[in-house]
């Protein structure tokens, strides 16, 4: 894929064509430039924030049911107001 921001949808199918048992999985970037050397990559994710946490003295949001701490967030944006429809 070329240099850049790319989405990744993962649709519970392993390698075999079978679908995976419930659970958490994690996924790893890996980033090689024209020449073969490794170039850095960095995982994002998007959700809901469903909760905040203190914890230390740190607010921790739990986006997905993962805690990201916020010093890691990049951005939060309003959701859709669909108490209206």
């Amino acid at each position: 894929m070329p240099k850049g921001v790319h989405k990744f949808a993962w649709d519970g199918i392993d390698n075999n064509g079978s679908s995976v048992a419930d659970g958490r999985y994690f996924f790893e970037v890996s980033a090689f430039g024209s020449s073969g050397q490794d170039v850095a990559g960095r995982q994002m994710t998007a959700g809901i924030v469903t909760a905040v946490r203190f914890r230390d003295g740190r607010a921790i949001l739990i986006v997905n049911e993962v805690e990201i701490p916020i010093n890691e967030i990049i951005e939060i944006l309003a959701g859709e107001d669909d108490s209206e429809a």
